[in-house]
């Protein structure tokens, strides 16, 4: 369909650089290097490509970066306070299974982006300040498994080690590096050798 690509950005020479909306994506980048930037740029993109969506909203540093996501009519759930995460993991785990038993009673293996089944995305603003997660929690089962039923993750974090970031890094298929000091931390969100190959 429309919806499968949207531009966040522009290169060097002016051409778009785009994302596609129904797989999860990690932006890391140190303060003030563009994340939240990008993030804006991609919910616009949604909305001008007119792509049906939801967000799920965490803004743990005290409700300040997306607190205009609150009163968005986009917004379906929305924490300001870390002690609530767990919760709203529920909630977002919930929406995901009944939507994957609605897929099966309707024999859809894989969702299209409709206003049937729209694009679900939780936002997380800072990787950091969530609980430590990893592929056998209920964020872990998202990554892995929810792009069958539209449900991704965008996250953004300023830390870039494993120990931060968790082993759920290797499940976003999508890793944006923004603004980083030196080779090693372009290679552990990227990948071995990433600064080698051509991303400097």
């Amino acid at each position: 369909n429309n919806y499968k690509t949207v531009a966040i950005a522009v290169d060097s020479n002016n051409s778009p650089i785009t994302i596609k909306t129904d797989l999860s994506v990690l932006i890391v980048g140190q303060s003030e290097a563009g994340k939240s930037t990008l993030l804006w740029n991609y919910l616009d993109g949604l909305n001008k490509l007119g792509v049906p969506y939801k967000l799920r909203v965490i803004d743990p540093a005290g409700g300040v970066e997306l607190a205009n996501l609150a009163s968005s009519p986009n917004t379906v759930d929305y924490i300001d306070d870390p002690s609530h995460f767990n919760d709203f993991m529920n909630r977002a785990d919930r929406d995901m299974q009944e939507t994957f038993t609605r897929m099966s009673r309707e024999g859809i293996r894989n969702a299209p982006i409709s206003a049937d089944y729209p694009l679900d995305v939780i936002v997380v603003d800072e990787w950091l300040y969530i609980p430590k997660q990893d592929a056998d929690t209920k964020m872990g089962r998202r990554l892995a498994a929810g792009r069958k039923g539209n449900k991704v993750v965008v996250a953004l974090s300023q830390l870039s080690q494993k120990d931060a970031v968790g082993e759920v890094r290797d499940l976003f298929p999508q890793r944006l590096c923004l603004g980083v000091r030196d080779a090693s931390v372009t290679d552990a969100v990227l990948g071995r050798e990433a600064e080698r190959l051509g991303a400097t």
